[in-house]
């Protein structure tokens, strides 16, 4: 519980609840939940970008595969067009902080979170994208 300055308390809950709380809420509504591994931030090791923050990618797909639940591991995704493109090109993205990139990098990223969207075996959104998303090639989403 977190207690805050005008005395109200807050009850905080670990990042796995939240997850299957999202899961039950869009399922009570007849939707489809799909998890999302977390994007990777700007921090290499090695000369290879890091594939997810700390357990949270691992914690995203144990709760998916508990819950039954699509799982696009937009960590290993990204980090890998991350590791193409190369350290020196992928710190432009990234102008305030190693977190938040800037518009570019935003491109980067929904271009891959689509690609591996798209390599899901119902592709969700396929008759609901324009052209540009229809050219975007398919990837596969599995965690690795």
């Amino acid at each position: 519980m977190v207690k805050h300055k005008d005395g109200s308390v807050e009850v905080v809950h670990t990042f796995g609840w939240y997850l299957r709380k999202y899961i039950a809420d869009t399922r009570a509504k007849g939707a489809t939940p799909i998890i999302l591994t977390v994007t990777p931030r700007n921090i290499w090791t090695n000369g290879k970008p890091e594939e997810g923050l700390g357990h949270y990618r691992q914690w995203a797909a144990e709760v998916a595969r508990q819950e039954h639940v699509e799982l696009v591991d937009i960590s290993r995704i990204v980090s890998e067009e991350y590791a193409r493109l190369g350290q020196k090109k992928v710190a432009e993205f990234f102008p305030l902080d190693h977190t938040h990139t800037d518009l570019q990098g935003a491109r980067i990223v929904a271009h891959w979170t689509l690609a591996g969207l798209k390599g899901l075996p119902h592709d969700p959104l396929g008759k609901d994208l324009s052209a540009k998303g229809r050219a975007v090639p398919a990837v596969s989403p599995k965690y690795k």
